[in-house]
């Protein structure tokens, strides 16, 4: 069995190797693209600017081929994803992954997956971009698990910069019902308050008409909003942005800080935690009681 783990590591080594040099001689066009660092893009937030992320996933929902996943397609989130995507709107940020500029900084895992995907996908994609535009990070949500273990050791650093967004301030977060941001874990403590929106945790743009409408409708005055839902979330922090309100779609955050506490290699399920990356029904139905966070919940939309 060690006899064939080293044999498939190397071929892997191998393919990146590989991989890496068609790149360097290539030099496809998206090695173009003007993206921002974390730490950019981050200080736009501390300026008060909202963002909106857009992966692998948002590209493929907006060519209408995302069908096999948490959330269905349909010509309504077609559509506004690509309203949001190509807006020029004060205050509100578009993010990319820079996995289309900055893939050394990468695991050989998530190498070889963005390097292949973007060779199949480009000539498809590229009409969804803008090489004159400045887009900002989409991986600030992902300061951990992707990145080689060079990288990693940065982690702390870029968790103890997101906290900073949150510190001291009243913090909404709207999220899947099974998400659960900051409970069983310190990511959040820093925040003056919080109270929370649970909306379902798949398929919740189908709700996006109720879930908009309990936020226009709030009491409660956050200081800061962050999103995990999925691309409603991307669309989510465009329309609150319209409305005055600072949104972060903030994606995968919680999951990315339990591993990086557990120091995981790889993904792994979270007990009591939505990972759509390596479903557990399991470990979903794992309960954790926490008082403060039952208290945080302001609605719930089903």
């Amino acid at each position: 069995m060690k006899i064939k783990a080293a044999i498939k590591n190397f071929l892997k080594l191998i393919r990146h190797l590989l991989l890496v040099l068609e790149r360097r001689i290539t030099k496809p066009e998206y090695l173009k693209l003007n993206i921002m660092s974390e730490e950019e893009t981050i200080d736009m937030i501390n300026k008060g600017f909202s963002i909106s992320r857009f992966g692998d996933g948002e590209f493929q929902w907006m060519l209408g081929k995302n069908s096999n996943s948490f959330q269905k397609d349909s010509e309504e989130l077609t559509k506004r994803l690509k309203e949001v995507y190509n807006s020029s709107l004060k205050n509100h940020l578009v993010c990319i992954s820079n996995a289309f500029t900055t893939l050394n900084k990468f695991s050989y895992d998530d190498y070889l997956y963005w390097q292949l995907f973007l060779k199949k996908n480009w000539n498809n994609y590229k009409i969804l971009f803008d090489m004159n535009k400045k887009y900002g990070n989409a991986n600030i949500s992902r300061p951990y698990m992707l990145y080689n273990n060079k990288e990693r050791k940065k982690a702390f650093e870029r968790f103890n910069n997101l906290k900073k967004i949150w510190n001291n301030k009243k913090l909404l977060i709207i999220e899947g019902e099974k998400t659960k941001i900051g409970v069983g874990n310190d990511l959040i403590k820093n925040a003056k308050e919080v109270k929370r929106i649970l909306c379902p945790a798949t398929n919740a743009f189908e709700s996006y008409d109720e879930i908009i409408s309990v936020i226009k409708n709030l009491k409660y005055k956050p200081d800061i909003t962050i999103i995990a839902l999925g691309p409603t979330a991307s669309i989510l922090a465009y329309d609150m942005c319209k409305i005055g309100m600072q949104a972060i779609d903030i994606g995968h955050i919680d999951i990315e800080y339990e591993w990086f506490l557990r120091k995981a290699k790889k993904r792994v399920p979270i007990p009591g935690k939505y990972v759509n990356e390596c479903y557990d029904k399991n470990s979903i139905d794992v309960n954790i009681d926490d008082v403060n966070y039952k208290k945080s919940i302001l609605d719930v939309i089903k």
